[in-house]
């Protein structure tokens, strides 16, 4: 241990002693918040303020060598009162727009297996040299929401990966 100088010493000796923090004054009890919405999630629910808007993007994460396959649910509970293509499209050309080197591998409506009208895209594009990653997308209007499932994997895993991302999608249903 190195050695204190004297004048340290002296000032940590003469230092008084520590007092504890002063109590503070009880205080008075707070009024209840009104939380009247509810929001319930797989593991927890939470009170909310009744003009909050649930926001949430779900992530689910899968295993794998490298970049781990990746899907998004994003749900907006202002739906577009337009049709099923008008949305894909719009959500369509944003990802085209977006992504550089963008190739639309698919891109049609469909039936999931509940019998629900939706739109599936699927992507390819490469984010830096040497990465090329796709991405099938699905929209849904249901419930006055709209419903975009996003699953990203890497491209050399397409022929491994693409029959479980058709099976997650098509496995979507909208409750509530």
């Amino acid at each position: 241990m190195p050695d204190i100088p004297d004048y340290y010493r002296r000032l940590v000796e003469q230092a008084a002693p520590a007092t504890p923090a002063p109590k503070p004054p009880d205080a008075a009890p707070r009024p209840a918040v009104p939380l009247p919405a509810v929001y319930r999630a797989a593991h927890f629910t939470v009170g909310l303020p009744g003009d909050w808007a649930d926001t949430t993007l779900f992530t689910f994460a899968g295993e794998g060598d490298g970049p781990r396959p990746v899907m998004t649910v994003s749900v907006d509970a202002d739906a577009p009162d337009v049709p099923l293509a008008d949305f894909a499209g719009a959500q369509v050309q944003a990802v085209t727009a977006g992504l550089d080197a963008c190739e639309l591998l698919a891109d049609g409506p469909l039936r999931l297996g509940d019998g629900t009208a939706a739109h599936r895209a699927a992507f390819t594009w490469a984010p830096s040299p040497g990465v090329r990653l796709c991405q099938d997308q699905l929209y849904v209007l249901a419930g006055g929401r709209a419903f975009v499932l996003a699953a990203t994997y890497p491209a050399d895993a397409r022929l491994a990966l693409g029959p479980v991302v058709e099976a997650v999608l098509m496995s979507f249903v909208a409750t509530g």
